[in-house]
């Protein structure tokens, strides 16, 4: 029923989120530690707003960094160590920390990135962090930091098994100009599927996204029925995005 449907949704979102998620991870420490020349950069407070939100995260992820057992945790642990911090002077570089980030604190090191700051700045309105954004066909970082907030918002909604297909949701950023034909609700599950079709088309991952979603309002009559309802405007095909 409605429930299974519901389900196969969050399960058809998740490797999708997760590919994102990736591919996210590895463009914010390219561009970073490229514009820095400092692997170490996120240990740095000058390149933060805030480096409060930034030490929180870090602290979580070293605990589980020195108890872990992955084979390039024990190879790093063993053989590394840093000197740019003495608090941290067991913290490895982005990169590596990075595949031991839980999605949030991602999130968090991105929302508390200063754009302000004269490493990022190239000229008035141009910043180098903006080409975070670029190769996810956002034009701007606050739009990806944004966005990167609903892909938390789903993922876990989607891992903890909980009611997506109508659901309110946080509206998603830098969509405008990108699509056709708007939404019938900007905050509901529609808006999230443009926005992870415009990541997804700008990486060349293949989303699937408009086939499954016309499978299932063939196959499932409350969501063909309450295709509003999930933000679906009536001719949503036929916007050139899902081409």
């Amino acid at each position: 029923g409605l429930y299974c449907a519901d389900q196969k949704l969050r399960d058809f979102l998740i490797p999708l989120l997760a590919q994102l998620e990736v591919r996210i991870r590895a463009t914010v420490d390219n561009v970073i530690t490229s514009t820095t020349s400092d692997p170490f950069w996120h240990l740095n407070p000058k390149y933060f707003k805030s480096f409060e939100d930034v030490e929180r995260a870090l602290k979580k992820a070293q605990q589980r960094f020195d108890q872990g057992k992955q084979e390039f945790v024990v190879h790093y642990r063993d053989r590394y160590f840093t000197k740019r911090s003495y608090d941290y002077r067991r913290t490895p570089p982005f990169w590596v920390i990075s595949e031991i980030f839980t999605l949030e604190q991602l999130l968090s090191v991105c929302k508390s990135l200063n754009e302000k700051c004269p490493a990022f700045m190239i000229s008035p309105g141009k910043n180098k962090l903006d080409d975070v954004a670029k190769p996810f066909g956002l034009n701007g970082f606050g739009s990806l930091i944004t966005n990167l907030s609903c892909i938390l918002e789903l993922r876990n909604l989607c891992a903890h098994h909980n009611r997506l297909w109508n659901r309110n949701l946080q509206n998603p950023a830098g969509l405008k100009n990108k699509h056709t034909i708007r939404p019938s609700h900007p905050n509901r599950l529609y808006s999230h599927l443009l926005m992870l079709r415009i990541c997804c088309k700008a990486q060349g991952i293949p989303d699937g996204i408009a086939p499954f979603m016309t499978n299932m309002f063939a196959t499932v009559p409350i969501f063909a029925r309450d295709m509003a309802n999930m933000g679906f405007p009536q001719n949503w095909q036929a916007d050139h995005i899902w081409t």
